[in-house]
């Protein structure tokens, strides 16, 4: 079981800094420039998301294609026929990301899905002998209530949160449904499986404002009840943990350079800390827990690890050797005159096309919109803009006596 994210290190200030973009800044309302990372995290173990793979995302590279090599890269180092599972946040139920994941075998994606997805049945009627065959049938909205769409089965049971509260959990399962797709990625062929969660209070009342909504895709999605399925996804929050406790105790994004090359390896050997903190876990058992620790009791956490570090150094012997001592490197040297590095420019996903938009609208009917034409200026020679300026004239001399008539 994997949890896939993304995380972002901000590079505003580096003026110097190769191969920065635009990323969502930390209150998700702004863009903000830095490096993206892609982060793929292990969750065999509770309170543990334990990193294997990080890539950074690059000015030209797409999130849910690295997304989808480092899901098949770690399912690639499993037994034959073992299942991985892939969970996600709403960025990732994207078709970009669930149809190359769909296609391989033993692999299921499950990826909480947006409020306004738009889904459909499958078209139950009968074929025309010529012409595209029609795939989708009666577009379902899961989310709303009056929904005339019947759940293949109902899972409800309480839940008891680490504090004590006790909630009701209502599990709704609705099979083979399609979402649309791309000519490149089409999902008129793949259907998937979607689980409306709905939790309750006590007293009978919902909790939360909107329903939760999961994709199960995957040849073999049949195959996880829906009570997995949610355990699975709950589990995702996990990769949040990490990137918290990376940045705030592993200095995961401190490192300053202006080549994103060695913030890549730098980021890798905090990977590493990391799994040496997982590998450390069970001698964290053997030292001192004091009262005000808020996990007392409970398994060895990674803060509890890492607290516990300067105590478990004398379970230990020294194996590092004494350094030596050695003389300025030659990229170093003081005597070396260096040139000054020029400013790099923060790269933007997409640049806005100069395209000259020209509708005509009548002041009456139903339809107001006349006409309507759209031309990049900048890919028309003369001739051809003078030609389009000409066509669209003629169309307005044609209707101004009739809007003329219809004003008095």
């Amino acid at each position: 079981m994997y949890a896939i994210d993304t995380t972002n290190h901000y590079r505003s200030c580096a003026s110097k800094g190769r191969d920065r973009k635009n990323v969502r800044s930390k209150n998700n309302k702004f863009s903000e420039a830095g490096y993206e990372y892609s982060t793929l995290c292990n969750l065999k173990e509770d309170d543990w998301s334990i990193p294997v793979n990080i890539e950074r995302v690059g000015s030209g590279d797409n999130k849910y294609t690295i997304g989808v090599r480092q899901i098949l890269d770690a399912h690639s180092c499993g037994e034959q026929d073992s299942v991985t599972v892939g969970i996600g946040d709403a960025a990732y139920s994207n078709c970009k990301y669930i149809e190359p994941i769909y296609n391989k075998d033993h692999l299921i994606s499950i990826t909480r899905d947006r409020k306004n997805r738009a889904t459909y049945t499958v078209f139950p009627g009968v074929q025309k002998k010529s012409g595209r065959k029609r795939h989708y049938g009666e577009r379902v909205d899961l989310l709303k209530e009056e929904t005339q769409l019947i759940p293949h089965s109902i899972t409800e049971f309480n839940n008891v949160s680490k504090k004590g509260r006790v909630t009701k959990v209502v599990l709704s399962e609705y099979k083979n449904l399609l979402v649309k797709g791309r000519k490149i990625h089409s999902m008129k062929d793949k259907p998937v499986n979607y689980i409306k969660v709905e939790v309750y209070d006590l007293e009978g009342s919902k909790i939360y404002k909107s329903d939760l909504l999961i994709c199960v895709s995957g040849k073999h999605r049949n195959e996880l009840s829906p009570r997995e399925v949610y355990d699975y996804y709950k589990s995702r929050f996990d990769i949040e943990h990490f990137f918290k406790f990376a940045k705030s105790k592993l200095r995961f994004d401190k490192f300053q350079t202006t080549d994103p090359e060695l913030d890549e390896d730098y980021c890798m050997f905090s990977m590493i800390a990391y799994n040496h903190l997982y590998h450390l876990k069970d001698y964290a058992s053997l030292t001192k827990e004091y009262d005000w620790y808020k996990s007392k009791g409970r398994n060895s956490t990674p803060s509890l690890v890492y607290r516990s570090i300067s105590e478990l150094k004398n379970n230990f012997k020294n194996i590092t050797k004494s350094p030596k001592q050695r003389g300025i490197p030659d990229h170093r040297n003081i005597r070396k005159s260096f040139t000054k590095k020029p400013n790099t420019p923060v790269i933007s996903k997409s640049e806005g096309n100069n395209n000259i938009e020209i509708s005509i609208k009548v002041p009456f009917g139903k339809s107001r919109k006349f006409a309507k034409t759209s031309f990049n200026a900048n890919d028309l020679n003369r001739e051809t803009l003078v030609a389009k300026f000409s066509t669209l004239r003629d169309k307005i001399i044609a209707n101004t006596a009739p809007n003329a008539m219809q004003l008095e």
